[in-house]
């Protein structure tokens, strides 16, 4: 099996790379496939007569790396200006392969498992940057994200349906997806961009975000709160749009409490999760997280490692009563120090503020609705997962949504140069609304140049 697959991936490759906006589609259906099947795994028998433990993200992880090394190897120049323009970004990726150079000689096989799972995510972005080429092609592959949003819904709903409930039938990450689409379907709604069509629209906005609130998630409703607080300061101006949204809410927050009067189980249920978020130390399992962060922070530091971190490929561990644990930190900001250090965590504090001045710069001149739609997208679901890593760690979800953020930003650039050339161009796009979907962007557009 292991010899048919070397000898089929030459063809794969091949076809990936004349046709890679299916790479790009692979991924939001991989991260769906991790989400629910999150304990699979199978085994392919190696060589050595050892098994290789392959993950449901880890095709996709494979083949981008395939590509990018491709496509670096016969376009060095316009991948190189690619990783100097978004240099922090590039400086993260170069950073975790310096670690896995370091510590797998130390850490073996567990060096690249912890990397493949926590951080070759961010080769999303730059896979990406690289792909996509016409707003047609981003538009096509937000539909492919809500698409998959949509299954993880409806799996949590037939899961639902089996249990009598939908508190808690997925897992976080799962219900991540579902408020991320929630998020995606509402700017479209603001900015009077169709997805699919109006009514379907609703309709699934409607669903996601039920699903949201459902979820009995704290990490998630961490996570929703983040989001809608940067929605509000976003469109802080349209005061119409702010009390639409707080009407909303009003009858949101009515419903529910009719809800909890006919069902009081699953609001004390509810109740109780909420108050874990206000007290943590109220909440058997918080406080032990907590615990866990303060133990393993005090180790590092006490071994005069916390600048540069333990590497990857160490595992967690504290004593709790007398007993070893060893489960990640359910911290991403604790967990990227124990492996990088303060160092790390002050590269990907660069990442993420350089990431949000670009996206709040560039809706300042951006001047049609679909590409402000993106960029309001990729900022509120980007900023939303930074309220989950304060429960989880980082998550695929989170990175999809950043490539939004920064293939609009750089369609914006080629896009502004056009319209300024052509004029007649400009008009008929406004007067359309821009729904021809760039047909008349399908030819090459030079790089833009500033």
């Amino acid at each position: 099996m292991f010899v048919v697959a070397l000898s089929i991936l030459p063809c794969l490759v091949m076809f990936l790379y004349q046709r890679p906006l299916l790479l790009l589609y692979l991924w939001p259906i991989s991260i769906l496939l991790s989400t629910i099947f999150v304990e699979s795994a199978f085994g392919v028998a190696g060589v050595t007569q050892r098994s290789i433990w392959l993950l449901p993200m880890d095709p996709a992880y494979f083949l981008t790396i395939l590509y990018l090394g491709l496509y670096a190897s016969l376009h060095p120049k316009p991948f190189v200006s690619l990783l100097k323009e978004h240099s922090f970004l590039s400086v993260f990726i170069a950073l975790v392969t310096l670690y896995i150079l370091i510590y797998a000689p130390i850490y073996g096989k567990r060096t690249i498992g912890e990397a493949r799972k926590f951080y070759f995510m961010f080769l999303f972005p730059v896979l990406a940057l690289v792909v996509v080429r016409t707003p047609q092609d981003l538009r096509r592959f937000i539909r492919v994200v809500i698409f998959s949003a949509t299954l993880a819904a409806l799996y949590t709903l037939a899961l639902g349906a089996m249990r009598g409930t939908v508190l808690r039938v997925v897992d976080s990450d799962t219900a991540l997806i579902v408020t991320s689409a929630a998020f995606a379907m509402l700017i479209h709604r603001i900015h009077k961009v169709v997805v699919f069509h109006s009514m379907v629209d609703r309709l699934l906005l409607f669903l996601f975000a039920g699903l949201t609130m459902g979820s009995g998630h704290r990490s998630v409703w961490l996570a929703a709160g983040l989001g809608l607080l940067l929605l509000l300061l976003l469109h802080s101006g349209r005061r119409v749009l702010i009390g639409k949204i707080v009407v909303v809410g009003l009858a949101s927050v009515i419903v529910l409490g009719t809800f909890f009067i006919y069902f009081p189980e699953v609001g004390a249920r509810l109740g109780q999760k909420f108050l874990g978020i206000l007290n943590p130390s109220s909440d058997d399992t918080a406080s032990w997280r907590i615990e866990g962060w303060d133990y393993q922070l005090e180790q590092l530091k006490s071994s005069g490692r916390l600048l540069f971190g333990q590497g990857l490929g160490n595992y967690y561990w504290w004593e709790v009563e007398g007993t070893n644990v060893g489960f990640t930190p359910h911290n991403g900001y604790v967990q990227l120090v124990l492996k990088f250090g303060l160092f790390g965590l002050v590269i990907y504090g660069l990442l993420v503020f350089e990431f949000f001045r670009r996206v709040v710069v560039s809706r300042k001149v951006v001047s049609l609705e679909p590409m402000k739609t993106y960029l309001d997208m990729g900022m509120v679901n980007f900023g939303a997962g930074h309220g989950y890593m304060l429960g989880y760690g980082m998550v695929p979800d989170m990175l999809v949504f950043f490539a939004v953020a920064v293939c609009a930003i750089e369609l914006s650039k080629k896009f502004d140069k056009v319209l300024f050339e052509s004029p007649v161009l400009a008009g008929r796009l406004r007067r359309i609304g821009w729904q021809a979907d760039m047909r008349a962007q399908r030819a090459p557009i030079p790089r833009y140049e500033r």
